[in-house]
């Protein structure tokens, strides 16, 4: 009896990109096993990519594997992966896959532009979105000295987490506007400029994770300095003080977030009925980008990774 009991990997990638998968197998049974084939398969699907395994393992070991699969365009977009062994004679076929992994497979023409320090250990539950209260709006600016966008379709956003509590399909609404302000100590920005890109239930794992989530409507950027508006409807329960999200604050760009957080009050996010709090820092964000433009220093610099 072999059981795959868990899969790792990146929670995205570009389609002709190779991703690496780590597949973690124990040995449940009584005997030592020689001989069995570890897959990654695509949930209640194809297998993607597969691997034979010959090394022994022992009643009660656990051994982790790496396997490697290459996206092509029939799996772009969102896809739940698994990861699977296969044993001949197999008493207990029903612990022969891990639980789902979420990842994001973005077109080839994708450019994928980073804002914060990736490499970060700074971490708080403010912004994005907070899962400590029930309700929360935020607000951040993204400048056009991190982004390095003239132009291009944001199709999706990448926050990373760092948490303490398994959540599953939590509901969140996110905004998107182009602004010429600087900062955000006047308060919050015109609901008029803002168009709705998610509305939607969004997974986020324990652990630490890179959470995609691709937009409903994609935004059509044109240069100039984002903003993000993002809406934690009000929910019966709150969450752990450790379900955190990774952040960098940044000097060159002060009052740059804000947050407004309640266990009682709803807060229309298109009208918050208090100020909330101005902050120096932002949420760790990627962004998905297709066609985009961008300024020669960025890809000189190597600042965005390129699709072909």
């Amino acid at each position: 009896d072999l059981a795959a009991t868990a899969i790792t990997g990146p929670g995205y990638g570009i389609v002709g990109t190779p991703l690496q998968f780590d597949i973690t197998v124990k040995n449940e049974g009584l005997l030592t096993q020689n001989a069995y084939n570890i897959h990654l398969k695509r949930y209640g699907d194809d297998r993607l990519a597969s691997m034979p395994i010959t090394t022994p393992i022992a009643p009660g070991a656990t051994a982790t594997y790496s396997i490697s699969w290459t996206p092509t365009s029939p799996y772009q977009g969102v896809l739940n992966l698994v990861g699977e062994v296969e044993l001949t004679g197999d008493a207990t076929p029903g612990n022969n896959e891990t639980a789902t992994k979420t990842v994001y497979a973005a077109p080839a023409s994708v450019s994928i532009l980073s804002v914060g320090d990736d490499a970060s250990t700074t971490s708080g539950y403010y912004l994005p979105l907070d899962m400590y209260h029930k309700n929360s709006v935020t607000e951040q600016l993204y400048f056009t000295d991190e982004l390095h966008l003239n132009s291009g379709s944001i199709t999706a956003i990448i926050y990373k987490n760092t948490f303490q509590t398994n959540l599953s399909n939590k509901p969140v609404k996110i905004w998107m506007a182009h602004t010429t302000v600087t900062d955000l100590t006047g308060g919050w920005l015109p609901a008029a400029n803002y168009a709705l890109v998610f509305d939607g239930t969004v997974n986020f794992p324990s652990g630490v994770n890179s959470i995609v989530i691709p937009l409903n409507t994609p935004y059509a950027f044109t240069g100039g300095t984002l903003a993000v508006r993002v809406n934690r409807p009000m929910d019966t329960v709150y969450y752990s003080t450790s379900d955190k999200f990774y952040y960098t604050t940044t000097a060159a760009h002060t009052n740059r977030g804000r947050y407004l957080v309640n266990d009682t009050t709803v807060y229309d996010p298109m009208a918050p009925s208090a100020a909330g709090t101005a902050v120096g820092y932002t949420a760790n964000t990627r962004f998905i980008v297709d066609n985009a433009v961008l300024q020669q220093s960025a890809v000189l610099s190597g600042h965005v990774y390129q699709g072909a």
